[in-house]
């Protein structure tokens, strides 16, 4: 078990049965200093050390959320969250969340959006110098927020990342 915890690198996803509609993003940092017990020592007891991120992320949260015309978004939390967002579009246009703007061009086909990295991609080939945001960020806040497209945009699909503290 300890050389499988080892393997991983950077930040891994932790679910656990007590939550079971939430996760962390954690670091495995330490343990597995197994104490024997039962008859003949044929059990063990052990701790682990995390080193986790504050957030705990919303299963909800991963669900995207199709528009084809521009509509509303609810965050239902009190945190901003960061979402993912595909563009499919052939062109130019906007896409907006409440007073965030991001303006695209000579996109083919469709774009994803990691507004946490502030990264444009699609697969491999990065899309950075295609998109331009309106502010540092780009969030969803907290309560309702418009959903608004123009241009070419022919759907944004957005994966929210709700999260909770």
């Amino acid at each position: 078990f300890a050389n499988y915890m080892s393997k991983f690198s950077g930040y891994q996803r932790l679910e656990d049965t007590y939550s079971p509609n939430i996760f962390r993003m954690a670091q495995f940092v330490e343990g597995v200093n197994v104490k024997s017990k039962g008859y003949m020592n044929r059990m063990g007891e052990f701790d682990i050390t995390f080193n986790c991120k504050p957030q705990r992320f919303l299963k909800s949260g991963e669900i995207p959320v199709t528009y084809l015309e521009d509509g509303n978004i609810w965050n239902r939390t009190d945190y901003d969250s960061m979402p993912l967002i595909r563009v499919t579009m052939t062109g130019s246009g906007t896409v907006g969340i409440g007073d965030y703007l991001i303006e695209l061009t000579d996109i083919e086909d469709y774009v994803d959006i990691d507004c946490e990295l502030m990264d444009a991609y699609k697969g491999t080939i990065n899309y950075n110098p295609n998109i331009s945001f309106n502010a540092d960020s780009f969030k969803i806040p907290s309560g309702v927020s418009g959903v608004t497209f123009t241009g070419a945009v022919q759907a944004v699909d957005i994966t929210p990342r709700y999260f909770i503290i």
